[in-house]
């Protein structure tokens, strides 16, 4: 999802779609991008989730990755955002493909890709 500079996305889904079609057509106003990874898994202290990003700038390749701790609450499943903004999201231009990984300290306990990757 992108990120506007200036407001929050809206909630309805229908208004959501057209604010993200506006940010995809107009690179100027967007401010970041976020990513909500669905997760679930048993309590442990390492727990992380990590997205991996390849994109392009100026034609070039560019790779950013992003580790965000999370901790699990109880039986249910868990959603954790992970964003890219500022100089970050500058520098790393556009998105092509990316990856999102749940760890439990170097361990891969699931993990979901794009297409592309």
């Amino acid at each position: 999802m992108f990120l506007g500079r200036w407001r929050a996305p809206p909630i309805r889904e229908d208004e959501r779609d057209a604010y993200q079609a506006q940010l995809r057509n107009n690179p100027q106003q967007r401010g970041g991008l976020r990513f909500d990874v669905h997760w679930k898994a048993r309590k442990s202290n390492a727990l992380k989730v990590r997205v991996d990003m390849r994109g392009s700038r100026t034609n070039e390749p560019t790779n950013l990755t992003i580790e965000a701790p999370v901790k699990p609450s109880g039986f249910f499943s868990k959603w954790s955002a992970v964003q890219v903004r500022g100089q970050d999201y500058l520098r790393f231009g556009e998105l092509r493909s990316w990856r999102a990984t749940l760890l439990d300290g170097d361990q891969v306990l699931a993990e979901q890709k794009s297409f592309l990757w």
